[in-house]
């Protein structure tokens, strides 16, 4: 018999149980981010971070069907220099709009590619 037959692996552990460990372990990995950013001192981290300006540039891309400018009307108060792009899509501008996207990018970023050294 092979141990696919037998339900054992090549330690011998039965090979069902193993899979239950795994993904329990997977299920507490993947919601300790939850856990600890949702706890009171991960809000309070949260909050604290909040109050404090974006000094850098920054480019908020939507999606026309998504959120359409939340980003950027959330952000452009704390932000010091913001720009916004709002691309005729549904909710996943990279796999839907790449080419728009990569646009409003390189415009984005070429604002800086000219200035000298």
């Amino acid at each position: 018999m092979s141990r696919f037959t037998t339900g054992r692996n090549a330690s011998g552990a039965p090979e069902r149980q193993k899979q239950r460990g795994l993904q329990r372990s997977s299920c507490r990995a993947g919601l300790e981010y939850y856990r600890e950013n949702f706890s009171d001192t991960g809000r309070g981290v949260a909050t604290r971070r909040g109050e404090r300006r974006i000094l850098v540039p920054l480019l908020t891309v939507d999606a026309s069907a998504g959120v359409r400018g939340l980003l950027y009307d959330r952000l452009r108060l704390r932000a010091h220099d913001i720009r916004g792009v709002i691309l005729e899509c549904g909710h996943y501008a990279p796999e839907e709009r790449p080419l728009e996207l990569a646009k409003a990018l390189l415009s984005f970023w070429s604002r800086w590619s000219k200035r000298p050294a």
